[in-house]
Protein backbone atom coordinates (compact mmCIF):
# COMPACT_ATOMS: atom_id res chain seq x y z
CA UNK A 1 0.00 0.00 0.00
CA UNK A 2 3.07 2.54 0.01
CA UNK A 3 4.87 4.43 2.70
CA UNK A 4 4.00 6.20 5.51
CA UNK A 5 5.90 9.26 7.30
CA UNK A 6 5.98 9.75 11.51
CA UNK A 7 5.00 12.77 12.39
CA UNK A 8 7.00 15.43 14.94
CA UNK A 9 4.73 13.99 17.70
CA UNK A 10 5.12 10.23 16.83
CA UNK A 11 1.50 10.31 14.79
CA UNK A 12 0.73 8.50 11.64
CA UNK A 13 -1.28 9.01 9.08
CA UNK A 14 -3.05 6.05 7.12
CA UNK A 15 -3.55 6.04 3.41
CA UNK A 16 -7.27 6.06 2.06
CA UNK A 17 -6.54 2.68 0.48
CA UNK A 18 -5.98 1.50 4.55
CA UNK A 19 -8.47 3.34 5.32
CA UNK A 20 -10.86 1.61 2.86
CA UNK A 21 -9.63 -1.62 3.01
CA UNK A 22 -10.20 -1.67 6.96
CA UNK A 23 -13.23 -0.01 6.73
CA UNK A 24 -12.43 2.59 8.74
CA UNK A 25 -14.07 6.13 9.44
CA UNK A 26 -12.62 9.56 11.32
CA UNK A 27 -12.40 8.67 15.15
CA UNK A 28 -12.34 4.90 15.19
CA UNK A 29 -9.76 3.23 17.65
CA UNK A 30 -7.58 0.15 16.56
CA UNK A 31 -4.72 -1.83 17.73
CA UNK A 32 -1.25 -1.49 17.02
CA UNK A 33 0.31 -5.26 17.86
CA UNK A 34 4.32 -4.98 17.15
CA UNK A 35 6.39 -7.65 16.74
CA UNK A 36 9.72 -6.84 17.72
CA UNK A 37 11.67 -10.23 16.07
CA UNK A 38 10.06 -9.66 12.89
CA UNK A 39 10.12 -5.77 13.19
CA UNK A 40 6.54 -5.24 11.63
CA UNK A 41 3.73 -3.43 12.70
CA UNK A 42 -0.42 -4.84 12.29
CA UNK A 43 -3.10 -3.03 12.58
CA UNK A 44 -6.51 -4.24 14.42
CA UNK A 45 -9.55 -2.69 13.79
CA UNK A 46 -12.18 -3.72 16.42
CA UNK A 47 -14.97 -6.30 15.52
CA UNK A 48 -18.25 -3.92 15.21
CA UNK A 49 -19.52 -5.77 18.39
CA UNK A 50 -16.70 -5.02 21.15
CA UNK A 51 -16.75 -2.36 23.45
CA UNK A 52 -13.53 -0.59 21.98
CA UNK A 53 -15.51 -0.23 19.04
CA UNK A 54 -18.75 1.68 20.77
CA UNK A 55 -16.30 3.38 23.12
CA UNK A 56 -18.09 3.76 26.00
CA UNK A 57 -18.31 2.11 29.29
CA UNK A 58 -22.00 1.69 29.15
CA UNK A 59 -21.27 -0.40 26.39
CA UNK A 60 -20.22 -3.38 29.13
CA UNK A 61 -22.96 -2.27 31.74
CA UNK A 62 -24.99 -5.98 32.09
CA UNK A 63 -22.55 -7.95 29.88
CA UNK A 64 -21.90 -10.24 33.19
CA UNK A 65 -24.74 -11.95 34.68
CA UNK A 66 -25.62 -10.80 37.99
CA UNK A 67 -23.99 -12.71 41.81
CA UNK A 68 -26.24 -15.44 43.10
CA UNK A 69 -26.22 -13.13 45.93
CA UNK A 70 -23.95 -9.83 46.68
CA UNK A 71 -20.92 -10.53 48.18
CA UNK A 72 -20.13 -8.82 51.31
CA UNK A 73 -16.93 -6.68 52.20
CA UNK A 74 -15.47 -9.68 54.07
CA UNK A 75 -15.68 -12.14 50.83
CA UNK A 76 -15.09 -9.31 48.45
CA UNK A 77 -11.31 -8.87 50.50
CA UNK A 78 -10.94 -12.56 50.74
CA UNK A 79 -11.10 -12.80 47.00
CA UNK A 80 -9.02 -9.60 46.68
CA UNK A 81 -6.28 -11.64 49.00
CA UNK A 82 -6.75 -14.81 47.26
CA UNK A 83 -6.24 -13.35 43.49
CA UNK A 84 -2.97 -11.60 45.03
CA UNK A 85 -1.48 -14.21 46.16
CA UNK A 86 -1.80 -16.27 43.24
CA UNK A 87 -0.82 -13.51 41.38
CA UNK A 88 2.26 -13.40 43.32
CA UNK A 89 2.94 -17.29 43.88
CA UNK A 90 6.23 -18.16 41.76
CA UNK A 91 5.26 -20.61 39.25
Amino acid sequence: MGFIRIGPNGEISLPREAWDALGLKPGDRVELVTDPASRSVTLHPPAPSSPAHRRTADALFGCLPPPPRPLTLDEMDAAIADALRERNTPR
